[in-house]
């Protein structure tokens, strides 16, 4: 959360932490890809702007059946301002078998988050 003199200045904040592009550095030679990633308008009560949603899966090649994935993570990013406060918020977690159902599990993460902060400015 940040607290900044006028709204320009935490709008600017607010869009330039969004700009994460969802890669992820491993030690590991594998391939990965993101699943669905999306940046949306967003508003939760008297927040807005915008959120980005993707999973991370990365192959495994000696489990079965084919296709299956290990190392897979779902990520929901929400940059909002209310005024000049401006809130950052990211969530990470498994995706298992249904990255619908982790980026769903982020999301509500994140808006009882938001529920929760004071409001200022």
């Amino acid at each position: 959360m940040l607290f900044l003199p006028d709204g320009q200045s935490a709008e600017r904040a607010r869009t330039g932490l969004l700009g994460w592009d969802g890669s992820c550095l491993s030690d590991e030679d594998e391939q990965s890809h993101s699943i669905d990633p999306r940046l949306e308008p967003f508003t939760s009560g008297p927040w807005t702007g915008e959120i980005r949603t993707f999973a991370v899966q990365r192959p495994d090649p000696s489990r079965r059946p084919k296709g299956t994935y290990r190392h897979s993570v779902a990520h929901v990013a929400v940059g909002v301002r209310h005024g000049t406060t401006m809130v950052y918020l990211r969530w990470q977690g498994p995706v298992e078998t249904d990255p619908a159902a982790a980026l769903r599990t982020g999301q509500a993460a994140i808006m009882h988050t938001l529920d929760r902060l004071p409001v200022g400015g």
